[in-house]
């Protein structure tokens, strides 16, 4: 009765005169101070009695500025300040705050791994649905079982509640249609509620999920389960925000609700056209086998954060665990990922709770068996694993360490005898044997001491902070061992000379302090890499001399692992050059298959682009496309437009894998690169040579043609050369020349 003498009347409804009485109190608020931040808006409000957050606060001041006269507000604003410093300070925190603010909006979904990388596109659909006034848009969210699509609608409920659409106190309500699908009637009444007798065991009248949650946000999953007919029933909630409950046909109801509805299946065949056309956003997750590797890494590592956290249990998760979880085929995504983590916590624990440890140590064989077999067949290069699977990692209910506060650290933190110092302690306390721990150590040390020489080289620097940083003899003297090295080691990088000064500096340090320094993989070094070596005894010759120290054989062998790593090795000439054929749509792949079959080859590879890949994600496939396709000789790129011509610099400065990209790619290109690097033994620079110069630039039309009175020609094209196009050339020729004679 209330709700329709307020609708007869005109009267809006307590959300909209309340937020007549925030937008009054609010103008008084910026008429004194218009430069306000967002935040302190909120706060004084809040004063006021208002509960408001910082966001909504935000949306209300931008209307009020926008719409309120200018002059007005600067009138006010000139008599209260005029001193332009402290008016240039005002607006500079008010920009700061801005920027802040900005950021806060993506924290709402921080636990969607991959919302500012491969879903980062997703997550920003997500926002504009959500944000669309007056109260969001309806949302459709598609992909396989288990890709997180829950995961997501949690996460645009809690945003959602930061927006003016939506109060602080909405209504976030999940049903699954898959629960109630054997009893269509059943389903029915618990979305849209029933009046007495509506059906068999209908003995009260029912308020509906729909009903109950006017003001908040609806999330429908297996919406597929929904049959026709209560599909047919959202229409008009997707319309106008009107139903009946079951059995009612005069009565009708209102509900403010945004729905989100998920789906598994192929929305064509198993949601009515017109219910699809009533969803406007439509946010399609991949499946965990597309998305990058270092995505796949942090969901194991939250997934096993989880875990911790939940049985209240630390856990120290063993290097080849990771390595096997991040190759397996992982069918039922994210889902199941979890789930074979947790059983393989679980046998853990049982083993663990008979010996009465504090601790879980999980490792290979806690894993089932089809992930070992699984991770065999898969075809990955381990290289994009290894730079994130570096060592075990040990998880507290604080934290992943090694992984996200330790992994951060380590790159600031350079230093190769705190890495083993520290590793040592763990493997100690978890109760490695000695000689287990030097095995472990001499696996891991190598791949610690690349990583933080890699970070340095990231870092932009100069020789005069170089110098601030080691000290002018130590960066001399470094300079003159590598000066030294150079004669000795053919194809050794001069950015050498960074990461050496630092690390000698640490070596000066531990020397000088009484220290001992420990190589455990000093043997190994020795005997595999005796030419490096050799060089840096000499090195450390220098060192002596220079700087009064004496370095032990340890010492020598890290520097030795420098030299190893910091020297180019002259490439093989075996192989054949690659060709990647690169297209937005699903060209690319049928172009490679056309050229395979027709020279008999599988050496093409396709690689296809989603229009909704951003650049990031779409250079991220080339650079593991063209990993896995180089045999040492380079690789050709062909590509149809935009920023696929700008990836070839990009992709050899990342890999050192030569590339050259040519553009405007069809059909004819692509047989001609397959032909002249898969069935000749012609250079990168040959091929694409005689590609330019020969194809004057496939696909891309060279003759204008302005004048229609051109004589008719015959032209004749050979796929293997031009030696049969001209005997085709001169057999058509001379059978012309022939049959003009006869007709005389």
């Amino acid at each position: 009765m209330v709700t329709e003498y307020r609708k007869k009347n005109n009267i809006g409804n307590s959300r909209s005169r309340r937020l007549d009485y925030i937008k009054n109190d609010a103008i008084d608020i910026l008429r004194n101070n218009k430069s306000i931040s967002d935040r302190s808006l909120a706060e004084a409000l809040k004063e006021k009695g208002y509960k408001i957050e910082r966001y909504a606060a935000a949306n209300i001041k931008k209307e009020i500025l926008s719409n309120i006269d200018e002059k007005y507000f600067n009138e006010t604003l000139n008599n209260e300040i005029t001193n332009n410093e402290i008016l240039g300070n005002k607006l500079k925190e008010s920009n700061e705050e801005e920027v802040k603010n900005s950021k806060e909006e993506n924290n709402f979904f921080k636990k969607v791994v991959g919302y500012d990388g491969s879903l980062k596109l997703q997550v920003e659909q997500a926002k504009a649905a959500v944000s669309y006034p007056p109260h969001g848009l309806h949302v459709l969210i598609l992909g396989p079982s288990g890709v997180g699509k829950s995961y997501l609608a949690d996460a645009m409920y809690d945003f959602a509640k930061s927006t003016s659409n939506f109060s602080e106190d909405a209504k976030y309500i999940v049903f699954n249609c898959a629960d109630y699908a054997d009893n269509p009637q059943l389903l029915l009444s618990q979305l849209f509620g029933s009046v007495k007798g509506a059906y068999t065991g209908a003995t009260d009248n029912k308020i509906g999920i729909v009903e109950a949650c006017d003001g908040g946000i609806l999330f429908l999953d297996e919406i597929h389960r929904l049959p026709s007919e209560g599909q047919e029933i959202l229409f008009s909630i997707l319309d106008r925000g009107t139903f009946r409950r079951l059995g009612e046909s005069e009565t009708v109801r209102r509900s403010n609700v945004m729905i989100i509805a998920a789906t598994t299946e192929n929305v064509e065949s198993s949601l009515l056209l017109t219910f699809r056309r009533r969803i406007p956003m439509v946010i399609e997750i991949p499946p965990i086998k597309d998305r990058p590797f270092e995505e796949r890494f942090e969901l194991i590592n939250q997934v096993f954060f989880e875990e911790s956290y939940r049985i209240k249990k630390d856990m120290l998760v063993s290097k080849k665990v990771i390595e096997e979880l991040m190759k397996y085929e992982c069918q039922g995504n994210i889902g199941q990922l979890k789930s074979d983590i947790q059983v393989a916590c679980a046998i853990s624990f049982l083993e663990h709770k008979i010996k009465d440890d504090k601790r879980l140590y999980i490792n290979e064989r806690h894993l089932p068996d089809y992930i070992k077999e699984q991770s065999r067949r898969v075809k990955i290069n381990n290289l994009d694993i290894e730079k994130f699977v570096v060592e075990d990692i040990y998880i507290s209910q604080k934290g992943v360490k090694g992984v996200s506060e330790e992994k951060v650290e380590s790159n600031k933190n350079t230093n190769i005898y705190k890495f083993i110092e520290k590793r040592q302690s763990e493997l100690k306390f978890v109760g490695y044997s000695d000689e287990e721990i030097s095995k472990i150590l001499s696996q891991q040390v190598e791949l610690e001491l690349i990583r933080g020489a890699k970070a340095i080289n990231y870092t932009v620097v100069n020789t005069d902070e170089l110098m601030n940083l080691v000290g002018v003899k130590s960066l001399e003297t470094v300079k003159t061992m590598v000066k030294l090295a150079k004669k000795e080691l053919p194809g050794l990088q001069a950015d050498i000379i960074y990461p050496l000064a630092v690390h000698l500096n640490s070596t000066y340090e531990r020397i000088h302090n009484g220290k001992e320094i420990i190589n455990p993989k000093i043997d190994i070094i020795k005997k595999k890499y005796d030419m490096e070596f050799n060089v840096a005894r000499k090195m450390c010759q220098i060192v002596k001399e220079r700087l009064d120290i004496d370095i032990p054989e340890d010492e020598i062998g890290f520097i030795t692992m420098y030299l190893k790593n910091y020297r180019r090795e002259s490439k093989s000439e075996e192989g054949k050059v690659a060709v990647i054929v690169m297209t937005h749509g699903r060209v690319a792949s049928a172009m490679a298959e056309v050229a395979n079959k027709f020279l008999g080859v599988e050496h093409a590879v396709g690689l296809d682009m989603d229009f909704r890949d951003s650049p990031d994600i779409m250079l991220d496939k080339a650079i593991k496309v063209v990993k896995e396709s180089d045999e040492g000789k380079g690789c050709i790129i062909l590509v149809d437009m935009g920023s696929l011509v700008t990836f070839g610099d990009i992709i050899t400065a990342r890999t050192g894998i030569e590339t050259r990209v040519m553009g405007r790619v069809d059909t004819l290109m692509v047989l001609e690169a397959v032909r002249k690097s898969a069935l000749t033994d012609q250079s990168l620079e040959e091929i694409v040579h005689d590609l330019e110069n020969d194809s004057k630039g496939y696909g891309v039309s060279q003759y204008n043609t302005e004048d229609n009175n051109l004589s008719r020609v015959i032209v004749t094209l050979c796929i293997t050369g031009k030696g049969s196009a001209l005997k085709i050339k001169e057999y058509v020729k001379n059978k012309i020349h022939l049959e003009k004679k006869i007709l005389k």
